[in-house]
């Protein structure tokens, strides 16, 4: 399957005041990471990617974290992600923290690709994943950002 990666260096804003890395600021590291690998595969920017499939966008129903070592600010990492499994209307990503050889972190997510419901705007339905999305994530490439 798919595998996206890029190098982030741990800022002030991402740790407390001792310097040691927010858990939460991993996720939205993660997050970054999985709509970058969107835009890389689909290449367009991700507002783009969702009015093309008419969208409104693919909510996380399930999400689990381990943080084995602690990020420091200064911190070079190496965040990986991965598309570990695709159904009708969800997929599953893997995502990695590295420094080094050093797992830093690892998050695990499950997401399912919506649409506003005809009969209800307020409310969202799931849709079949488009097929050039099940095709970009089948193709089994790595992408280096």
């Amino acid at each position: 399957m798919l595998h996206f990666s890029r190098t982030v260096e741990i800022e002030w804003g991402d740790c407390d005041a001792s310097g040691l890395m927010h858990t939460e600021r991993y996720f939205a590291l993660f997050e970054g990471n999985l709509w970058r690998m969107l835009e890389q595969i689909l290449e367009r920017p991700m507002r783009h990617v969702l009015d093309t499939f008419g969208a409104s966008g693919f909510p996380t129903v399930d999400l689990r974290g381990n943080f084995p070592v602690r990020s420091t600010l200064g911190d070079i990492l190496e965040i990986e992600t991965t598309i570990t499994a695709l159904r009708r209307s969800s997929f599953d990503v893997s995502h990695r923290a590295r420094k080094g050889d050093e797992l830093h972190a690892e998050g695990f997510d499950t997401r399912v690709w919506v649409r506003r419901s005809g009969e209800d705007p307020t409310r969202i339905e799931a849709h079949p994943l488009p097929t050039p999305l099940v095709d970009s994530f089948r193709e089994g490439r790595t992408i280096r950002q």
